[in-house]
């Protein structure tokens, strides 16, 4: 077996792929905003030089701090600013390793009509097929997919692994740019927006945070805004109104 072998790989079995690409996606369950996926694709054999290190900056020096950073979706500030400068180092990493990520988006309108576990499913899809259009070597030889279900259509090898972006720097890599080209989503679409006003959805980004629960349940489902989810949002209240009136019922 090589030496050679990056963070992800240490439980991905003896006979390790030549070629595997992570997927991640970040807004599912959310209230607002979209479903964004990233699919990163390199090789799983790096050389690395006398001291262990991967031969790009970018891995070595984020790596230790972006295990697990997705497990709080809001992020502080500091963890924002270190996802924003992982994901725009990333094209230029990724381009000297030969490797390329692709990143799939599924909108609000969309995320309403068909519920969020086929969105992500189709926000899974997307991104492949961007990653394939950007060159990336396909099929590769596994997919590593942070979370217990597959992606539907793609006829690849696939590895589920709960919080697999982890111990996978392919799959952390995926979730920070997720993340991130969600995170621009909302910018954008509240950039200039009259409606944006008192929603504060730069700050909770469509999450279901107390301040951004008592807000729609003040505004009422008249009230939402374009890019929240009707059916989320419907789901949280009658959710809380079921907890309230069984604690009514003690």
């Amino acid at each position: 077996m090589s030496s050679y072998r990056s963070a992800g790989e240490l439980m991905l079995g003896e006979m390790l792929p030549t070629m595997i690409v992570g997927v991640d996606d970040c807004g599912g369950g959310s209230l607002a905003g979209p479903i964004t996926a990233a699919a990163v694709a390199a090789v799983a054999h790096m050389p690395r030089d006398s001291r262990g290190r991967l031969p790009t900056r970018l891995l070595n020096s984020w790596w230790p701090q972006v295990r697990g950073l997705a497990v709080v979706e809001t992020k502080s500030a500091p963890a924002r600013a270190h996802i924003k400068r992982v994901a725009l180092a990333a094209p230029e990493a990724l381009s000297e390793m030969g490797a390329a990520y692709g990143v799939g988006i599924v909108t609000p309108e969309e995320r309403d009509l068909h519920g969020d576990r086929i969105a992500t499913g189709m926000a899974m899809q997307r991104a492949t097929a961007a990653l394939r259009a950007e060159g990336a070597i396909w099929p590769p030889d596994l997919l590593v997919v942070d979370g217990d279900r597959g992606i539907p259509g793609v006829a690849v090898s696939q590895r589920c692994i709960p919080e697999a972006d982890t111990i996978s720097w392919h799959v952390a890599l995926a979730s920070c740019m997720a993340y991130y080209h969600r995170w621009q989503w909302i910018e954008q679409a509240v950039k200039h927006a009259s409606w944006a006003s008192g929603w504060r959805m730069t700050v909770h980004l469509g999450f279901a945070t107390p301040d951004h629960v008592r807000s729609c349940e003040q505004a009422g489902m008249g009230y939402l805004t374009p890019i929240h989810v009707p059916r989320n949002v419907m789901s949280m209240m009658r959710r809380r109104a079921a907890r309230r009136a069984a604690q009514e019922r003690r």
